[in-house]
């Protein structure tokens, strides 16, 4: 089971990074994507016992480790083989303190810097749509 990626669909940033991981993920076998207001990231949330945090992406990973912030784009770029693995091995050297206030930053000011999207997923081939969950039935 791919890990499930919970991203702001408000947030053009995270839009941005959904169609990087996806791009560099073509199999689609590391990641499966739900915007956070989606009935299918509520569902994971209410079951892992957890609320959304507005200015965050959530990553559950296959042993449903949940990570949060820096930690989170940290495991993405890991698995994304060289030379984000790389990138990732370099942010993980920063202390996490440091490196979520920077995340923090960029997530304050996220809404100036990318332009809000027009709908909650990215505009993505259909043949990629299999990799959104939006329903828990799906």
């Amino acid at each position: 089971m791919p890990m499930l990626l919970i991203y702001d669909g408000t947030c053009g940033l995270c839009h941005k990074s959904v169609i990087f991981a996806m791009h560099h993920d073509p199999t689609g076998v590391l990641f499966c994507f739900s915007p956070s207001g989606s009935n299918y990231a509520q569902y994971h949330l209410r079951k892992l016992n957890l609320e959304i945090e507005p200015r965050s992406i959530i990553l559950v990973t296959e042993d449903e480790e949940v990570l949060l912030k820096s930690d989170a784009a940290l495991r993405v770029l890991s698995v994304l083989g060289f030379p984000w693995s790389w990138l990732a091995h370099l942010g993980n050297r920063v202390p996490k303190i440091i490196r979520d206030r920077f995340y923090d930053q960029i997530a304050v000011n996220r809404r100036l810097l990318f332009k809000q999207p027009p709908s909650i997923c990215p505009i993505v081939p259909s043949h990629e749509s299999f990799r959104y969950r939006l329903r828990v039935d799906n």
